[in-house]
């Protein structure tokens, strides 16, 4: 499970000014809040992708929500086209659509908490977890006004992120072969009746990320076979390299890279503790 935190706490070149309390990276109005959005590596589809929202100690935000005042959501951008979209969820749980039809490039996600109804709130530090500073002032939020900011993210920049699972009834049990999808790049990862099953019902475990590891090197692999021309490169590619240049000292186009030293240091194998049974 990959989390993207957002700490109050954390420090900020710039931060908004507003006339209400707000969870943002630099700003203090939660003095110790997070703001965490996890999505499981496997869990992004070449036009979907499945976020998990949560709110740590910052209890005006959690009670808006719980009262319908206030959602979960994401933006979905896209500079290059002009396009812009705010997906809104009530649960935690949120399903993230977009076409790449409607995109020229690979789409940048925003998570937030908008009110969804103009409030009016007189601040309780104890009760609210805002900063002293706050307590005692009446707010007044307005529809459409940001609860909370999380950071801007680009799925296409590490190898999981670039993967699409999907059944081929070719292979048997729990095989699995690596192929490329069309523009913009991905890798495809056809998979045996007993692989996929295992995928779409396992939970997170050693076995399962174990298995990613495994996936990620072949993946490597047929980047070092295909893709050693950077000119051929697309913007995935190029980003996926600068992604790789700061964890491995060669990239797939060079004579010392090895893939599978390169996927075991991108995600390293969960190994058991061998004085666990002792």
């Amino acid at each position: 499970m990959i989390e993207i935190i957002t700490e109050a706490a954390a420090s900020a070149n710039t931060i908004g000014s507003y006339r209400h309390p707000v969870l943002e990276e630099g700003n203090l109005s939660f003095p110790n809040g997070r703001y965490v959005v996890a999505f499981p590596e496997d869990g992004v589809g070449s036009e979907e992708l499945r976020l998990e929202h949560r709110v740590e100690r910052a209890s005006l935000i959690k009670r808006l929500i719980r009262q319908k005042k206030a959602e979960y959501a994401c933006i979905v951008s896209s500079p290059k086209s002009f396009y812009r979209r705010t997906l809104l969820q009530r649960s935690p749980s949120q399903r993230v659509r977009w076409s790449d039809r409607d995109l020229g490039e690979p789409p940048l996600f925003t998570p937030v908490i908008l009110c969804t109804d103009a409030v009016a709130v007189d601040l309780d530090s104890a009760r609210d977890e805002v900063h002293p500073a706050w307590h005692g002032i009446r707010v007044e939020i307005p529809r459409g006004a940001r609860l909370a900011v999380g950071h801007v993210f680009d799925l296409r920049s590490s190898v999981t992120q670039l993967i699409t699972i999907q059944p081929d009834e070719t292979l048997s049990g729990s095989t699995f072969l690596v192929d490329t999808g069309s523009d913009p790049f991905r890798f495809v990862v056809k998979c045996g009746p007993e692989l996929i099953r295992y995928f779409r019902s396992a939970p997170r475990s050693e076995t399962r990320s174990n298995i990613m590891t495994h996936v990620v090197t072949a993946c490597l692999a047929v980047l070092q076979r295909q893709f050693r021309d950077p000119e051929e490169w697309d913007r995935n590619l190029s980003r996926l390299a600068d992604h790789l240049a700061g964890k491995y000292p060669y990239g797939w186009d060079e004579e010392d890279f090895h893939p599978e030293e390169a996927a075991t240091v991108l995600y390293p194998h969960v190994l058991p503790d061998p004085d666990g049974d002792r």
